[in-house]
């Protein structure tokens, strides 16, 4: 379990910022308080932090990455992660960006990545509704509104464009087929995730599924024009809509 302490905030962002910090709240996202002086959160859970910076007031997010499976067992895997998130971020047109990128000591005090034992990534702070409420709101028997069908044609734009930056690079791409089936956040993880029984799901289908997905993949081995700019995760809780169809997009991966 991780312990936030104020003390060890504000050093750390007296450290990144500037001697002028002040933390005047932190606390899981819709929960901000400022009261107290030391709370815990379980890794994975994204804290907002309210400073004020000399006169200026600021907010940014503290993101850590929960053990677990798919890839996500040992430090060091959730260390990448945690470093393409902050090496990506600002590369992707409307991603909102990382500011710093760090790491909880065994004292659980913060840096900014040396004597590293757990990473974060702070990244910047963006107002929006998360799309699936739009969705939620038609499934439940909405009218479908003009809104509607602007936002899903803003997301449709939006991903053209970036596909459309294209890289050519044959090892690259082979290795994205390749973690495409093998990475434990893709399919083979997803397969392994299941109990040796679950309903209509046996061990056999996931098995013909990982045989059907790897014929693909040799199909589509040497395709390597193919390899294109993609966000990893586009799925409605990571699309931010503020008025109309001005979005933002969060979690990279």
């Amino acid at each position: 379990m991780l312990t936030l302490k104020k003390e060890s905030l504000e050093q750390y962002l007296r450290a990144r910022f500037g001697p002028g910090v002040t933390l005047l709240s932190y606390e899981v996202i819709g929960k901000a308080s400022s009261k107290g002086a030391q709370k815990q959160y379980g890794y994975g859970t994204p804290v907002k932090l309210t400073f004020r910076i000399g006169h200026r007031r600021q907010s940014a997010v503290l993101e850590t990455m929960k053990p677990g499976p798919f890839g996500h067992e040992h430090p060091a895997d959730r260390a990448q992660a945690i470093l393409w998130d902050y090496d990506s971020y600002g590369r992707l047109p409307r991603h909102v960006k990382a500011l710093d990128v760090g790491a909880f000591t065994v004292d659980q005090a913060l840096i900014s990545v040396a004597q590293a034992k757990e990473f974060f990534v702070l990244t910047q702070w963006t107002e929006g509704t998360s799309y699936h409420l739009d969705l939620e709101r038609l499934a439940k028997g909405g009218r479908l509104r003009m809104q509607d069908r602007e936002r899903v044609n803003a997301m449709a734009r939006y991903l053209a464009e970036i596909h459309a930056r294209k890289l050519r690079d044959p090892s690259l791409y082979r290795r994205r087929l390749r973690e495409l089936l093998g990475h434990g956040e893709c399919i083979m993880g997803l397969t392994d995730s299941y109990p040796d029984r679950y309903e209509f799901i046996t061990a056999d289908l996931l098995r013909r599924i990982e045989e059907a997905c790897n014929r693909w993949r040799w199909h589509l081995h040497g395709e390597g024009q193919r390899l294109s700019q993609v966000h990893g995760d586009f799925h409605p809780w990571n699309v931010l809509f503020r008025k109309g169809t001005d979005f933002s997009v969060l979690d990279r991966s």
